[in-house]
């Protein structure tokens, strides 16, 4: 039973055959790195049956749930205080929930290839500094970026239904960055 590994810290299980996280290691309490994504096996829709409840994990630094065909990401992942990195890409989600913004030391939230995301939330964590929406061809609204004053990088290639005002803030970073020694 891997919930009897109290003391571990990294678990890498992406790229398995493991169709879901076994509920068990909500008792990981130590627990900094979770990846289970990245399965070629997980059926679409597959969210609560495939995490545990996320408030349970008050160490963890990064969380990689990629390429899980997740439709919905929980409210709780804004209960993940100590989240530095968020890997959710090539998941089947339209939105991100508004919890987000509670990561406040969140600095590094990778949304690419998000084919049906359509808008990022109001508020984001403003303490974020990366930013990867590439390929979510459904994208239209991107405001929460807006007031990002410590964002350093936003990819966003291949995003080809944003409106005006997301476009313009693109072109604002790519000028930002073309700046920086």
């Amino acid at each position: 039973n891997i919930g009897n590994l109290v003391a571990l810290e990294v678990l890498q299980a992406s790229k398995t055959v493991i169709r879901r996280a076994p509920w068990s290691i909500a008792k990981l309490s130590r627990l900094q790195l979770l990846a289970i994504g990245n399965s070629s096996y997980t059926p679409e829709g597959l969210l609560h049956s495939a995490c545990p409840p996320l408030s349970r994990f008050d160490d963890l630094r990064a969380l990689s749930l990629s390429n899980m065909n997740m439709i919905e990401i929980p409210n709780s992942i804004g209960n993940l205080w100590n989240l530095l990195e968020l890997d959710l890409s090539g998941n089947n989600f339209k939105f991100v929930p508004a919890s987000i913004k509670r990561l406040t030391k969140l600095n590094r939230l990778n949304l690419n290839n998000c084919q049906r995301l359509q808008a990022l939330p109001d508020e984001l964590p403003r303490g974020l500094l990366y930013i990867y929406i590439h390929g979510c061809t459904s994208l239209v609204s991107i405001s929460g970026c807006v007031n990002q004053y410590c964002l350093r990088n936003l990819v966003a290639s291949n995003c080809y239904n944003l409106d005006q005002a997301a476009r313009i803030l693109i072109h604002r970073n790519m000028k930002l960055e073309s700046a920086k020694p």
